[in-house]
């Protein structure tokens, strides 16, 4: 559903090479375009595109911007998400711990602040990098 979308977006670019990121919401069922960019995903989407596919994004541009076809062969069909942390009021982060048995699905934790941390909300004059914890 949202891969013809993305599709007509770079086609009505005219972005005929390279990788493209294409960010999308669904409102109402439907795929909604929020931004076109002709860059590889920032964050941790490539290793998210990794665990569900195991398709190679990074080596796979590599490839594209040395005339290579790219290996885009998926040699997985799973899912894969990203949970942000955030705390629910601005302070100082006290302590960090994952509690309980890891899961079998869990791949990683990544906690980007430490104790000691001031994190900021928004609407204490932060964003979502300042409030982040992981």
């Amino acid at each position: 559903m949202v891969a013809p979308v993305a599709r007509a977006a770079i086609r009505a670019l005219g972005i005929t090479d390279g990788v493209s990121h294409v960010e999308m919401r669904l409102v109402d069922g439907r795929p909604r375009l929020v931004e076109v960019n002709g860059r590889l995903a920032g964050d941790m989407v490539g290793h998210l595109v990794r665990l569900a596919t195991g398709i190679d994004l990074p080596r796979a541009a590599a490839d594209v911007a040395c005339e290579r076809a790219p290996d885009l062969t998926p040699t997985r069909s799973s899912a894969a998400v990203i949970q942000l942390i955030y705390p629910e009021t601005s302070g100082t982060l006290t302590a960090l711990r994952f509690g309980g048995p890891r899961p079998p699905w869990l791949d990683r934790v990544h906690f980007q602040r430490r104790p000691g941390d001031r994190l900021l909300l928004p609407s204490d004059g932060g964003d979502m990098f300042t409030a982040r914890i992981g």
